[in-house]
């Protein structure tokens, strides 16, 4: 491990042996067998960035399917308190925190892409207000200048 990784990790978090839980990747799915699916999940992540797997990856391991696995992971974090990291660049995939500048670079994402869905927000609300069909788009799309004005 290099110095700057940090300190070795400590023991993973106990799960406990129920959690409250009434569905799992959209079907029913018994409390146990949810904690089951989080620990086998939890077992799969790598320590830090550069042993990043992808969720496809462990969902094709444990038979479930890639949206099941982010699903595990945003229960791991919002439940278990787990620091789960993913990455796009580099190793893309997700992983166990095991730095504070994976941590730091990992909250700046979430924080960026925050910003981009209020962008998002505040334009859909604007056209809600303003409700045009699809033909008064496309003539406005004719005319650029139009187009900008209005934005």
């Amino acid at each position: 491990m290099a110095p700057e990784d940090g300190p070795a990790p400590g023991p993973l978090p106990e799960l406990p042996r129920r959690i409250s839980r009434d569905s799992f990747d959209g079907g029913p799915m018994s409390e146990y067998a949810t904690a089951d699916i989080d620990k086998r999940v939890l077992s799969l992540l790598g320590y830090g960035a550069t042993n990043a797997q992808t969720c496809k990856a462990i969902g094709q391991r444990l038979g479930v399917s890639e949206r099941a696995v982010r699903g595990v992971c945003d229960r791991l974090i919002k439940e278990h308190g787990v620091l789960v990291g993913s990455s796009t660049d580099g190793h893309a995939g997700v992983f166990l925190i095991a730095t504070e500048a994976e941590y730091q670079r990992y909250r700046r994402q979430l924080l960026s892409r925050q910003e981009e869905l209020w962008v998002r927000i505040r334009a859909m609300d604007r056209a809600w207000a303003e409700r045009r069909t699809p033909a008064s788009l496309l003539e406005m799309m004719s005319e650029p200048q139009t187009l900008l004005e209005s934005a």
